[in-house]
């Protein structure tokens, strides 16, 4: 099946099982945070262990700034795993293969004169997020602690 299928039905399915669990009340700690009131739903600060959530100065600006630059990065990594994925590690070492141009409607350029057919790029994208998600939060935990606590009034 065609992986921009795949990812929403994932993506409905997960939604859906926290929804169930929530509703059963499996899910306490997303019971604090999700409040119904008369304006709609509402997010509260969450807890964690006891403490309420603060968040730190300048956070916020500093997780767009981070997510993009990540996004650059996991755009390059995600098209050495792709390369890896269509024509072997090994194959990639030894012709240092590279994607050179990615023209949006047209097949991508390799390094050594081939090309990618529109219908694998699919594959590129799906790596790219996991990659993406996967190093930007990773990353911004690491760097969250190092932001100064911001004083409560």
């Amino acid at each position: 099946m065609n992986t921009l299928i795949i990812v929403p039905i994932l993506i409905f399915g997960i939604c859906l099982l926290l929804g169930m669990l929530w509703k059963n009340g499996d899910l306490p700690s997303l019971n604090k945070q999700v409040k119904w009131k008369r304006g709609g739903l509402r997010l509260m600060p969450g807890t964690y262990r006891g403490k309420e959530y603060v968040p730190r100065k300048y956070e916020g600006i500093l997780l767009v700034v981070f997510a993009y630059c990540m996004y650059k990065v996991a755009f390059k990594f995600a098209g050495y795993l792709f390369l890896c994925y269509l024509f072997g590690f090994s194959r990639v070492q030894n012709e240092s293969l590279r994607i050179v141009t990615t023209p949006k409607g047209h097949p991508w350029v390799i390094s050594n004169g081939d090309q990618i057919e529109t219908g694998l790029q699919p594959i590129h994208y799906f790596i790219c997020v996991v990659v993406w998600i996967l190093i930007t939060i990773i990353g911004f935990v690491i760097i969250r602690r190092l932001l100064p606590k911001q004083k409560r009034s």
